[in-house]
């Protein structure tokens, strides 16, 4: 089977849909269809994910056909993921197809059954597959009012092997086991959100820590010089709001788009604002800085330092570190 990269040529020629008014339908059997209705009602209760294999059984048993699947639609890729497939194509699970050049974009853009002779002239990736289809079968996966999530399709054992009868109960399932579907894709999109959600309150909390963390650094530091308590409340005061100064230069507002980030001088020279203007003296080279990290090495560049000076004079001694912390 070859990569079906190439659009259709002759999709209309393939098209026999009005075929199934002109064929007898057998008789319809109302209880065998009602059972298969509640046996995917309970299977949505309890086992959820387990109904698009059980769909897919049901339509190749009641249509009689040789092999079926259905395809889902990532609307991302704008591709069709087989899944669910069973009888001669069950190796064929988890092919993915363009919508534009498969059968199953063809139902969705006509929204109702389709019945397709050969389909191989159409779509030539089918052509030299393992199993020569005379006639497909698709029906959209559709609730009422809903966009269609994809497509239902049976393989007939041979031409003229599908009437009206079976598009009739092959809708019937797809529009029941579309609403299944979306039930199961919210509750796929809550579960991630669930998750989401857990992974920002473990990061708040890690962040909320730290800031803990600073403040009790920028307490001590401020208490070991500060000569009364007015002193050491003006002196944290100043270094809290320098901090958030500094803060607010890497973090980027919705309306700063694109960002290339802050520059390192200028983060420096705001959180030593609070030690006395022209007390400190910032040099060294541009280095952007963005939220989630500060780059201390360019690709294929050396290390470059920046470093503060006291007075205009260099410091006497490299800074003291404590741990993973500098102390300048």
């Amino acid at each position: 089977m070859a990569a079906p990269d190439r659009p259709p040529e002759l999709t209309a020629g393939v098209i026999i849909t009005d075929e199934l008014l002109r064929r007898p339908p057998a008789k319809p059997d109302y209880l065998r269809e009602k059972l298969a209705i509640q046996d995917l009602a309970h299977q949505m209760a309890d086992r959820p994910t387990e109904i698009i294999p059980r769909l897919v059984a049901l339509a190749m048993e009641i249509c009689d056909g040789i092999s079926a699947g259905v395809s889902v639609l990532d609307p991302e890729t704008n591709r069709f993921r087989w899944v669910g497939v069973q009888g001669a194509l069950a190796a064929m699970q988890g092919v993915t197809v363009p919508r534009e050049n498969s059968p199953a974009g063809v139902c969705m853009d006509i929204g109702g059954p389709v019945l397709m002779a050969q389909p191989a002239r159409a779509f030539g990736w089918m052509q030299g597959g393992a199993l020569p289809v005379s006639e497909l079968l698709l029906v959209p996966l559709q609730s009422r009012g809903a966009a269609p999530l994809g497509t239902l399709w049976v393989i007939g054992k041979e031409a003229g092997h599908f009437d009206s009868g079976h598009a009739r109960s092959m809708s019937e399932l797809a529009s029941f086991t579309a609403i299944a579907l979306r039930m199961i894709q919210s509750e796929e999109r809550l579960s991630q959100a669930l998750r989401l959600q857990e992974t920002l309150a473990e990061e708040m909390s890690h962040r909320v820590k730290n800031v803990f963390a600073v403040a009790e650094s920028m307490v001590r530091l401020s208490a070991r010089n500060a000569v009364s308590k007015e002193d050491l409340a003006a002196k944290l005061t100043g270094r809290l709001h320098a901090l958030a100064d500094a803060h607010s230069l890497v973090r980027r507002r919705f309306d700063q788009m694109p960002w290339e980030g802050a520059d390192f001088a200028e983060i420096l020279t705001r959180i030593l604002l609070p030690h006395g203007e022209g007390r400190s003296v910032v040099r060294g080279p541009a280095l952007p800085v963005a939220s989630s990290k500060v780059p201390l090495r360019s690709p294929g560049k050396p290390r470059r330092t920046m470093y503060a000076c006291n007075g205009g004079r260099p410091a006497a001694r490299s800074p003291r570190r404590r741990k993973s912390r500098a102390m300048v």
